[in-house]
């Protein structure tokens, strides 16, 4: 579904013009609050966890699909740490494009590097006789990153047996969760796999006289001649006849199945603002059911 479509749905169960105004700013408000509903849900909602059951009843990893839900927020990125183990999450873009990456969730980090002069013993048969010979050669590697709590980091550090290494580092969140410090303090170089903030919604318009005039690209601005003298998003009074440029909407970045299970979340937060409560309980009984 196109965001247009999303809106113009979310009109039609809303039903304004008999239970109140709704602005189209306030329909892209509700929606980033549902699909952001949806995100926790899917990764792991900590007030769905029991005693004794440290695992909620969904959660990222637990099945294919939600695997599958989440995956246009998942990235892939390569990083060099500085000469102190430090890395910094500010390098990364976001998929909103924006200059700071809205880090949610780690899923998975790990560095890679390679073993100088390794043990290379080779063996051949030449008729029938073994001939073994000793060598040397480089060997790349791939080592998982174990992210430790605070009370743990300080065991690790001193310890005997699990004490970090090269081979085997270790890692803690800090510097207002902007950062990674992983040990040994040294540079490492790997992969950091993780989820980023769904991007906002935008539906891209104004209004001109009675009628709403939307910009449907979601690439580039459009232009258009006002009817009417009217006032942009951005503050900009338009005389009428004069020409007028809005921004590119920004659609939904999620598979179209997960898109109702949004909508009614969103519709659930509209009910209460306009104190609809037939609207509230449509949207309970679709969420609820999944429908």
């Amino acid at each position: 579904m196109t965001i247009k479509e999303i809106h113009d749905y979310i009109v039609f169960i809303l039903n304004k013009e008999t239970t109140g105004y709704i602005s189209h700013d306030d329909i892209d408000a509700a929606i980033d609050r549902g699909q952001m509903s949806k995100f926790m849900e899917l990764y792991s909602n900590p007030k769905q966890h029991q005693p004794g059951r440290p695992i909620p009843p969904i959660v990222y990893g637990q099945t294919q699909k939600i695997s599958d839900d989440l995956r246009f927020f998942k990235h892939r990125k390569q990083f060099t740490t500085n000469n102190n183990g430090i890395l910094d999450l500010g390098n990364f873009t976001n998929s909103g494009g924006g200059s700071n990456p809205e880090y949610l969730h780690l899923l998975g980090l790990y560095v890679v590097g390679t073993l100088n002069s390794t043990p290379n013993n080779t063996y051949t048969i030449t008729d029938g006789t073994i001939a073994f010979a000793t060598g040397t050669a480089n060997r790349t590697y791939s080592k998982p990153v174990k992210v430790v709590s605070e009370d743990q980091l300080a065991d690790r550090l001193v310890s005997q047996v699990a004490s970090p290494s090269t081979l085997s580092p270790i890692g803690i969140l800090g510097d207002g969760g902007k950062k990674i410090q992983l040990f040994p303090e040294s540079q490492h170089s790997g992969f950091i796999m993780y989820l980023t903030r769904p991007t906002k919604p935008r539906f891209s318009h104004v209004v001109d006289g009675r009628k709403i005039v939307h910009n449907p690209s979601t690439t580039s601005s459009a232009s258009f001649t006002a009817s009417n003298a009217l006032t942009l998003p951005n503050g900009t009074a338009v005389s009428a006849g004069a020409s007028y440029s809005l921004v590119p909407s920004i659609e939904l970045n999620w598979p179209e199945d997960c898109i109702n299970d949004i909508i009614n979340k969103a519709l659930v937060s509209l009910g209460v603002h306009i104190e609809d409560l037939n609207v509230y309980q449509y949207s309970e009984v679709k969420n609820q059911t999944g429908l």
